[in-house]
């Protein structure tokens, strides 16, 4: 019981994070939206992740692992269909320089929303089960 509830706490908060890093990906409703695609992304990735990494076995030895990156894609895909609280909306990130290296202006579509929205979710989910392991 004690794992199932870190494991919600784990996902309500690299979903929180997600949208503080991201502008593209919201949920709204606040507390309880929140709450309630922490607890559909608790059920999603225990399901669905297995059946998912068995179906992509072959790329995934072809590609030695970097097939895992699709597996979390496709997840996040399925877990924004599911859930109506959450909002992907593209955005333009404008131009910058730093140090004399300029960047002009970027487009990011919702596919890549999905793809970053999934990285920083892999990456505090790991993150916090890092810290809260015993």
């Amino acid at each position: 019981m004690k794992k199932i509830i870190l494991k919600i706490i784990n996902n309500y908060l690299s979903l929180y994070i997600a949208t503080l890093i991201i502008s593209g990906f919201k949920i709204n409703n606040g507390f309880a939206g929140y709450t309630k695609a922490a607890l559909v992304l608790s059920l999603i990735v225990p399901l669905i992740k297995p059946v998912l990494k068995v179906i992509l076995l072959p790329i995934n030895f072809l590609t030695f692992g970097l097939f895992n990156f699709l597996i979390n894609f496709i997840l996040i895909y399925l877990f924004t269909t599911v859930i109506e609280e959450i909002e992907i909306n593209p955005y333009f990130i404008n131009s910058f320089s730093l140090y004399g290296i300029t960047l002009g202006n970027i487009y990011l579509s919702k596919f890549f929303i999905i793809i970053i929205v999934s990285l920083i979710l892999s990456v505090c989910q790991k993150l916090f089960t890092w810290i809260t392991s015993e």
